[in-house]
């Protein structure tokens, strides 16, 4: 299985001559990350700042978060880097 984990506009082309670039994650990462799938709130916390750390100009994420994470402190340090990334954070909505 191979999930779309987010998409980057990074300054001034990425790696391969394109203005975008994907990141992917497949079963043996989200066995790294803790074994299910979504991943814990907190990993995509780190991922947006370090999208952003990296020159990002915005964040998608292409998964649905449309109920609380099992952690509480997840979907906090979700909300924090999603409002202090200083770039526009997409989600996927129905």
């Amino acid at each position: 299985m191979r999930i779309l984990l987010l998409l980057l506009s990074v300054i001034p082309l990425g790696l391969y001559g394109s203005p975008f670039q994907a990141v992917f994650i497949n079963d043996a990462d989200v066995a790294q990350f803790g074994g299910s799938f979504p991943l814990p709130r907190r990993h995509l916390a780190s991922a947006i700042s370090a999208a952003r750390r990296a020159g990002a100009k915005a964040v998608v994420l292409k998964f649905f978060i449309d109920s609380p994470a099992k952690n509480p402190a997840d979907d906090t340090a979700l909300a924090l880097a999603i409002k202090s990334a200083g770039v526009p954070v997409v989600l996927q909505a129905n």
